[in-house]
């Protein structure tokens, strides 16, 4: 199981509504996530960056808690930025440690959202505005994601907007920025993989699937070493797959896979195992049983799009 930290910015929380909920309801349906208040734990600005540094470091997903504070945030939050994100370590030569993790804004806005956007009183969209946040992700090369951000999270007693609406807003806020943690924190990047392969890949071979639908999860420079025989990128694969098929009767394959395990690399990377069987008839009569171990080298993309950079097949002798 992946793990969420949420780092908390409000320099006056036991004051808030909407950001207060908003935490109420995280600690109620994510037990498990760690809340930072680092307004409370750094009340004079001296960060500990080495323990904030390994916070983040065992996090998978990072979330920035905030009301929204002139067009930014809280001025605790940029200071934490400042030291935490050292050169060296989150940026610049070895600056590795924040790369592939996860980053979500969660902000509270007062005004409404019409406020924000050209002609409004504000003049720009939240998202512009949140663009240095953005570039902070792909500075230390994160994964951004689309902002959580609610309006009309300011409550005035009986001026402006009501006690109960506010928190109503911040538990729709709450539910929305939840979700999107748990798709993060509970997702199988190994499941994913297995459920690909044996749900997509090997029934489309099957079928002898038109060659679009492999080369879509290849890179230009995949590798495939075949029982020997050496093919490199689209090109090579399409030239194997063409062999295959002036060779197989269409609606006689069929893909047998055991022994499938998946191993998490670094970063993306994935190192597959398994031992493939394949029964098939050719075009003369002949009875094809083959059986193969394997090592795939599988990538996911940002979108949890596989792609396929490295195949070994080996056969196996009977």
């Amino acid at each position: 199981m992946k793990k969420a930290t949420v780092i908390l910015a409000h320099p006056r929380f036991e004051q808030s509504y909407a950001n207060k909920e908003i935490i109420r309801q995280i600690d109620l349906q994510m037990p498990n996530v760690e809340v930072r208040d680092i307004s409370k734990m750094y009340p004079d600005f001296q960060i500990d960056v080495k323990a904030e540094q390994k916070a983040l470091e065992e996090s998978d997903v990072i979330v920035f808690q905030f009301p929204w504070w002139w067009y930014s945030s809280p001025a605790i939050l940029k200071h934490y930025l400042d030291e935490v994100l050292e050169f060296g370590w989150a940026y610049g030569p070895n600056g590795n440690a924040l790369v592939g993790k996860h980053l979500i804004v969660s902000t509270t806005a007062g005004g409404g959202d019409s406020f924000y956007k050209p002609g409004g009183a504000n003049h720009f969209y939240i998202d512009t505005l949140l663009a240095p946040f953005e570039e902070t992700a792909l500075k230390a090369r994160m994964l951004w994601h689309r902002a959580v951000r609610s309006h009309d999270m300011a409550y005035v007693p009986g001026i402006y907007h009501s006690e109960k609406s506010v928190k109503a807003r911040a538990k729709n806020h709450a539910d929305e920025l939840v979700a999107v943690m748990k798709g993060i924190v509970e997702f199988s990047e190994e499941e994913y993989i297995k459920d690909f392969l044996l749900n997509d890949w090997f029934p489309a071979s099957d079928d002898l699937e038109e060659n679009g639908h492999f080369t879509a999860h290849f890179t230009l420079t995949t590798y495939f070493d075949l029982d020997g025989q050496v093919y490199k990128a689209h090109e090579g694969f399409v030239e194997w797959m063409e062999g295959v098929r002036k060779v197989l009767k269409p609606g006689t394959v069929k893909h047998t896979v055991t022994d499938l395990a998946v191993q998490k690399g670094t970063k993306s990377a994935h190192k597959v195992l398994m031992t493939l069987n394949v029964k098939a008839e050719t075009f003369g009569g002949e009875q094809i049983d083959i059986t193969t171990n394997e090592g795939w080298s599988i990538d996911l993309t940002n979108d949890r799009k596989v792609i396929i950079t490295e195949r070994i097949s080996k056969r196996v002798e009977a």
